[in-house]
């Protein structure tokens, strides 16, 4: 009996430290996905879209000067609250002159939903390229969630790097270690949700 139980705690903690490290090993493969962001003097491709994602700084700033440079034919916020006006965004006279090539997305609560918003204004404007601007550290989740949305449609990633976000040495940085660990457990957690709307579809 004792040896029977001493087996399966073995057999228990195998099977632990194996979960452990592909935890860690797939950790490890998701920091390294983590892109630099584009060098001030790199020359960029148009699109006929831009799409910016809110939740962090320097994003929509960085969708309004593309669109200012004349990059793309027009732009989509998504994920602004709904109480939120344009001008609060658009923050300066410079940019007025956007006002009627930009649209403000109050639907999506999440990466999800910033896809689907997305996926639905693409679409209704019979778009075929689109530039996709978020925070580097939130680049890979993104672009998983844009790519089930969109067959047809060619994707270019503009990833915008945060001020308080370290991508070289996150792990000893708390704030930047915090992000990477959250991004990791939310695009698992993506993974796990296609995984059961297959798997439901299926049977």
């Amino acid at each position: 009996m004792l040896s029977r139980f001493s087996s399966l705690l073995k057999a228990l903690g195998l099977f632990l430290l194996a979960l452990v490290l592909i935890w860690a090993t797939g950790l490890f493969l998701f920091a390294v996905k983590i892109p630099d962001p584009l060098p001030d003097d790199s020359p960029l491709e148009r699109t006929d879209a831009i799409v910016v994602l809110t939740g962090g700084s320097k994003r929509i700033d960085e969708g309004l000067l593309l669109l200012k440079r004349g990059l793309a034919e027009h732009l989509l916020i998504s994920g602004v609250h709904e109480n939120t006006p344009i001008d609060d965004l658009l923050r300066g006279p410079s940019f007025e002159a956007l006002e009627e090539k930009i649209t403000l997305g109050r639907e999506a609560l999440d990466t999800f939903g910033n896809a689907v918003e997305a996926a639905i204004w693409v679409r209704d404007n019979e778009d075929e390229s689109l530039r996709l601007v978020t925070a580097n550290y939130h680049m890979p989740r993104a672009l998983l969630e844009f790519h089930r949305q969109f067959s047809n449609i060619r994707i270019v990633p503009h990833p915008v790097a945060p001020e308080h976000f370290k991508k070289d040495g996150w792990w000893m940085d708390a704030a930047s270690r915090k992000l990477v660990l959250s991004e990791y457990h939310k695009t698992l957690a993506s993974y796990v949700r296609e995984g059961l709307v297959a798997f439901l579809e299926g049977s």
